[in-house]
């Protein structure tokens, strides 16, 4: 090992030597080099070699080649052919790169890292270089995209880009960027060409040699008129034709049959260049992609962007346009891009054009809705009257917007009865642009419209069910055109009686300077009414919605400080309002928000009441108790707070004594603070009898060492 180590080393004498010639550096810098080199021969050939190793070894020959030429450049030395140092680093570089790479020759950041040095000083290998890479890594599809680039852009061959990339497409064919970069690649030569026939002056030369063809055919055409007529003529008189003149006339129509021949040929390639500076090429890559990956639209719009950076490729963007109805005639997004591709087409839009440009919209728009009924494109619909509005200067053009506004209220209207299913988001958005317009009442006559067509779809789902359960046998004989009528159904959650609810305070708003007795009256009527109406219906979205109007009309009494006995009867009613199915935690939120404002408002003594009725009521759970219980610790310490803080622990005790350790440990800290030892060591002793054996260690390790001392 020694030996082919010194063989190595010795291999770079003639280098060393010719960098002291050149005075680049000195003895001391050259001996360190050897002996670092050394160290790493040594372990490149251990019996585990590591990557780690090679790639020290090789960050080292890079610096140290690094500095050999900012070395030469600050000294002004040229470079020369006989030099042997000039070349030496750039080979011993790459010796070990192919080294590395027999032994890890998956590892695509080394084949990166090969690459990039090979970019910059071995230009004439790398085409061979990126062949093995992409034998290895045939799957990696960013490796297959920077050979192309390489071969496009920098080796400027075209043909070897299209292989690579064509290769690439057979190995990967489900692979969706190196279909957008193939056809990218496509579209950058048409470019170049493009550009270097405008250079050049191709066009306009071959407008004029057209212009001269079809002038020099007329002038033919008009010249074999008069010689047929002519030959007709002769042929009268003479009734007999020489040999020599036969030969003759069938050169002529050899000849005459060559130019025919040569005209089609141009005209071919006259067709075929036309077709190509349309864009056939890549448009032939887009068809061929649409049909491997056929069922992805964001896949199809990266083409749409791609060409919309170009100019005069408004023919292949309409084709694609036209293939997202064809592909995906169900889709609103497919739709929606095709009915807008007149913003994308028109370079500028100004007030002149802006009204052609809302008519085709408007028909295509139109179209769609008779296809795809959604929600989502009637929002699309409108959506697009929205751009036009940003787009139009309110000072300016104050009428049309006004006449845009119209327009989407209308489709609004119009979606609400024509749409069979009926989406929140839907109803929320109208409701956003009802606000944003100024039409507050008209926002809530909406809410009340849509909330009865709530109910109404819900029982219609419960006659359904009855008649399906009860005539079962009678279904196949009755198809009635009733069952066959789309009936409406409305989806809303809890987020739309929120806004229902906020909707109507704001409204009624003003009244609250005039009569609060009636202004309570009002919300109190309307809280009842959908309350009443939701009743009607069953579920966890019910119950969802009837907890936010409950706890919003709560919010609302205590904020504005309405009358004690108006917000305890509101919440006695909406505690009593919800089925024991319903999540009980949210339930004692609301519990929690107005026992906090007893204490804070109203006093201790009245929310002393309301917890004794609600623990009378259903009992409560060991949060709200604790709740309870540090509410009334930061009331002021008298008798009283002391024996209820006393009832509280004890029906905790009672309720939760065998599962909490919580609550006996809060107990026995509130009777060491009170200097009652005797009962804290009552309740400890307790404890161990009551709580269970998972409990009964973590209540010790708090309170035994005390009760010890």
């Amino acid at each position: 090992m020694t030996e082919l180590i010194q063989e190595t080393l010795e291999s770079t004498l003639f280098e060393l030597n010719d960098l002291a010639q050149l005075k680049l550096f000195t003895e001391e810098e050259l001996k360190m080099v050897v002996e670092k080199r050394r160290e790493f021969e040594y372990q490149l050939r251990r019996t585990i070699v590591r990557k780690l190793d090679f790639l020290k070894y090789l960050e080292f020959e890079m610096n140290f080649d690094l500095l050999r030429r900012t070395r030469k450049q600050i000294r002004g030395l040229k470079r020369t052919r006989k030099s042997t140092s000039e070349f030496a680093s750039t080979k011993r570089i790459g010796i070990l790169f192919e080294k590395a790479i027999r032994r890890w020759p998956t590892d695509i950041r080394l084949w990166y890292q090969y690459l990039s040095f090979c970019e910059k000083r071995r230009r004439k290998k790398l085409s061979s270089i990126y062949a093995r890479a992409l034998e290895i890594n045939a799957r990696n599809t960013h490796l297959w995209i920077r050979a192309a680039s390489w071969e496009f852009e920098n080796n400027l061959n075209i043909r070897s880009a299209r292989r690579l990339m064509q290769r690439a497409i057979r190995t990967n064919p489900n692979d969706k960027l190196l279909w957008v970069e193939y056809f990218r690649l496509e579209i950058l030569y048409l470019q170049k060409v493009v550009a270097r026939r405008k250079f050049l002056g191709i066009e306009k030369y071959e407008k004029e040699k057209q212009k001269e063809k079809e002038k020099e055919e007329k002038e033919e055409k008009e010249k074999e008129k008069e010689k047929e007529k002519e030959k007709e003529k002769e042929e009268e008189d003479q009734d007999k034709a020489n040999e020599d003149d036969q030969e003759k006339e069938k050169e002529k129509e050899k000849k005459k049959e060559k130019e025919k021949e040569e005209k089609e040929k141009e005209e071919l390639h006259r067709k075929n260049l036309k077709k190509y500076l349309d864009y056939s090429v890549p448009m032939i890559i887009y068809n061929n992609a649409t049909k491997s990956i056929s069922d992805d639209l964001e896949f199809r719009l990266k083409f749409i962007n791609i060409l919309k950076e170009y100019p005069e490729t408004t023919k292949s963007l309409n084709k694609i346009y036209s293939s997202l109805i064809n592909d995906f005639p169900k889709n609103e997004k497919s739709w929606e891009i095709y009915c807008e591709k007149e913003f994308t087409l028109t370079s500028k839009i100004t007030i002149n054009n802006l009204t052609e440009i809302v008519n085709s919209i408007e028909k295509k728009y139109k179209e769609a809705l008779k296809k795809v009924n959604t929600c989502l494109m009637w929002r699309k619909y409108t959506s697009f009257y929205v751009k036009i509005i940003q787009i139009l200067d309110p000072i300016d053009n104050a009428k049309s917007i006004q006449i845009y506004k119209k327009k989407i209220l209308n489709l609004y209207n119009r979606g609400l009865k024509k749409v069979n299913v009926i989406s929140e988001s839907y109803i929320l958005e109208y409701l956003k642009i009802l606000i944003s317009f100024g039409q507050l009442p008209k926002s809530i006559q909406i809410c009340e419209k849509v909330f009865k067509k709530y109910n109404d779809s819900n029982n219609q789902k419960k006659l359904k069910k009855k008649f399906n359960d009860s005539d079962n046998d009678d279904n196949d004989d009755d198809d009635d055109d009733d069952e066959q009528e789309d009936k409406q159904i409305i989806e809303i959650t809890s987020s739309f009686c929120h806004i229902y609810f906020s909707l109507f305070i704001r409204n009624k708003i003003n009244l609250l300077q005039k009569n609060n007795e009636l202004f309570y009256k009002e919300i109190s009527e309307f809280v009842s009414k959908l309350i009443q109406s939701l009743n009607a219906s069953n579920g966890k979205e019910v119950e969802e919605m009837k907890y936010i109007i409950w706890k919003n009309y709560l919010k609302f009494l205590i904020s504005e400080q309405f009358d004690m006995d108006m917000i305890l009867e509101t919440f006695w009613q909406c505690i009593k309002s919800f089925s024991t199915f319903f999540d009980r935690r949210k339930i004692e939120m609301i519990k929690i928000m107005v026992i906090k404002w007893c204490y804070l408002s109203e006093g201790s003594e009245i929310a002393r009441k309301e917890i004794l009725k609600l623990i009378n009521f259903a009992g409560i759970s060991l949060n709200f108790l604790q709740n309870c219980v540090n509410f009334e610790q930061m009331q002021i310490k008298d008798q009283s707070t002391i024996i209820f803080l006393r009832k509280l622990f004890e029906y905790g005790i009672d309720r939760f004594g065998k599962n909490s350790d919580v609550i006996w440990n809060n107990y026995i800290e509130f009777e060491n603070e009170n200097e009652e030892f005797k009962r804290s060591s009552q309740l400890y002793w307790k404890a161990m009898k009551t709580l269970n054996k998972n409990h009964i260690l973590k209540f010790v390790e708090k309170n035994g060492k005390q009760i010890n001392k």
